[in-house]
């Protein structure tokens, strides 16, 4: 070492300035204007000890050195958390004086920032402070990108060195491949799911027959076995590929797709060198079958159709997304599922009747067919089942509930903030629709279909716009409409309203009041106008009772004034049994 760069000692509380050295190592001389007494520095080619006898202190100096750098994780590029615990191992990592009487030592921590490719810090990290090895917690920017960057430790008195720290891409990984088993003869569009492909991966497999088209980005819907994260507005999580198999391909078990990373914006890929370093690349194992060697239609009764899917489906004429998964076993073979289903009727009236209809979805192992039902607004119960092709063994069966739209229109407009479990608000609202069919007193209820009882103007909600089967009204809905219902409310109640607050107080007030008591809308009070409850002239000159249903709960408004947030969302209204009878009553 000839000379000594530095420019003082940080943070020195002897006031000790280490300047002019010139000529240390191998007998050169030692000067220094800040030592006093008779001690001079004695010293090696490569290190030496300086010896302060003004203050009895020592100082043994060296220049830095790195042996080996390792971390934990391995560091790669564009991972969220971006700390890496860093180990190093060297020589004079950090500085110290040691009192010559006391052998108490004073530390002088040195610093570490790491630089990129270009000498430009990164980010400045914690000082070191251990001498030969020591561990320190590396923090970088999350945007770090892989390369090569430099990790420089500089001592208290300022000299320096550094070392290679690099940071990886990350290792491709495959979560999935949809459809795993592909069909000699055939192209299979073929979907690959994972992280870590890079920008312009490259994606092959170890069957020379087979030719696979480049990555392509994933559309916005995917097989529903292979989903990828939310968001992949690149080919590096989810991309797809179509794969040609030839008609004289033997087939078999033991192929792999593989994908390889070339990096990100066309870097090439950049293998990690510190600690465990990426690895590149990846593969998923694939099913190649020859149907001439593998299972044919001819021995199709040996095949069981299962089809994945609740007992009851529920569906809106609006859904276009809705699917049902057929499974085989055996899987080794590409079919197309065959759907056949009755059309039940409705169970209760609707003006008309609905048919559904299966997307012609083709696959091995898992098919996944879009059910659909049509026209707009109509309804139906069906039953049936899918079967791999004719002759095979049906699956379970299957029941879809179509109810008709005007019952999911009217919870959404009337009842759409009553959604807390067990509240019975929407299916109540529903059934005292259907406890007017047939009653002439009630507009539409002579005609006594959900159409016609919904859409006469009583139920404002009916005329809100949802196309589709939103939730939990289609349940609700489909469970009225198909008598499923585990609600119920008596069968005389065929009115209802929303009171106030304070109109709820006192409709509770008229609990013992008998039902004759309570005059007609507009008469004397009390009076059912008092407490909001409607006006309904088939009813005049009759004894009315108010109904409070206990699984009907508090209004979910919260607007106001009126305020209505402490009183039930409906109130149900009927003919009371007897003059006699209680205004008000609980069901």
């Amino acid at each position: 070492m000839d000379e000594d760069p530095g420019d003082g000692i940080v943070g020195d509380p002897y006031g000790l300035s280490l300047v002019d050295f010139f000529g240390v190592g191998d007998g050169g001389v030692f000067l220094d204007s800040g030592f006093y007494g008779t001690d001079y520095p004695t010293f090696t080619a490569d290190a030496f000890t300086v010896i302060l006898a003004e203050y009895d202190l020592a100082m043994y100096l060296g220049a830095p050195l790195v042996e080996s750098v390792n971390s934990n994780p391995t560091p790669v590029a564009g991972q969220s958390t971006q700390t890496w615990t860093v180990d190093l191992i060297g020589q004079f990592l950090m500085l110290y004086y040691t009192d010559v009487d006391t052998g108490q030592q004073t530390p002088y921590p040195s610093t570490v920032v790491l630089n990129d490719g270009n000498g430009q810090p990164v980010q400045a990290q914690p000082t070191i402070t251990a001498q030969t090895d020591t561990d320190m917690t590396l923090s970088v920017p999350a945007a770090l990108t892989a390369g090569s960057y430099s990790l420089v430790v500089t001592t208290s008195i300022g000299w320096t060195t550094s070392t290679n720290f690099t940071v990886g891409d990350p290792t491709p990984s495959i979560s999935c491949v949809s459809p795993s088993t592909w069909m000699a003869g055939q192209t299979t569009p073929v979907t690959v799911v994972g992280s870590g492909f890079g920008t312009s991966p490259l994606v092959s497999v170890n069957d020379g027959n087979v030719s696979l088209t480049a990555p392509a980005l994933c559309p916005g819907s995917v097989p529903p076995d292979c989903q990828p994260p939310s968001s992949y507005a690149t080919l590096d999580q989810c991309f797809t590929t179509s794969a040609t198999v030839p008609p004289t391909d033997p087939g078999g078990p033991s192929y792999t797709l593989t994908v390889t990373s070339q990096g990100y914006g066309g870097s090439g890929f950049f293998s990690g060198g510190t600690g465990n370093p990426p690895q590149n690349p990846t593969g998923y194992p694939i099913n190649i079958i020859n149907i001439s060697t593998g299972l044919a239609p001819a021995t199709a009764s040996s095949v069981d159709t299962n089809l994945i899917s609740p007992p009851t489906m529920d569906l809106s004429t609006g859904d276009t997304a809705t699917q049902v998964v057929v499974t085989t076993t055996p899987s080794n073979f590409t079919f197309t599922p065959v759907f056949t289903f009755i059309d039940s009727g409705n169970p209760t009236s609707s003006d008309c009747n609905a048919t559904l209809s299966f997307s012609q979805n083709s696959g091995s192992g898992s098919v996944y067919s879009t059910v659909t039902a049509s026209p707009a607004g109509c309804s139906g119960v069906f039953n049936g089942s899918a079967a791999a092709f004719a002759g095979s063994t049906p699956s379970k069966e299957l029941r879809i509930v179509v109810p008709p739209q005007i019952m999911i229109q009217t919870e959404v407009g009337e009842a759409g903030l009553q959604t807390a479990p067990g509240d019975a608000s929407m299916p109540a609202l529903l059934l005292v629709a259907e406890n007017r069919f047939g009653d002439g007193d009630f507009r539409g209820g002579a005609t006594g279909t959900w159409q016609s009882v919904l859409g006469s103007g009583d139920f404002y909600g009916a005329t809100n716009t949802t196309a589709n089967g939103v939730q939990p009204e289609l349940t609700y809905a489909a469970e009225v409409f198909a008598g499923a219902s585990q609600v119920s409310i008596p069968s005389g109640c065929e009115a209802y309203w929303s009171p106030t607050n304070d109109q709820y107080t006192t409709l509770k007030a008229w609990a013992s009041q008998q039902a004759q008591a309570i005059s007609d809308n507009g008469g004397p009070s009390p009076s059912w106008s008092d407490v909001g409850a409607p006006d309904l002239p088939a009813w005049y000159n009759h004894p009315k009772q108010a109904v409070i249903v206990s699984s009907i709960l508090n209004n979910a408004r919260q607007d106001g004034p009126p305020y209505y947030n402490q009183a039930p969302a409906f109130v149900l209204f009927q003919l009371a049994p007897s003059p006699t009878a209680p205004s008000v009553t609980t069901y």
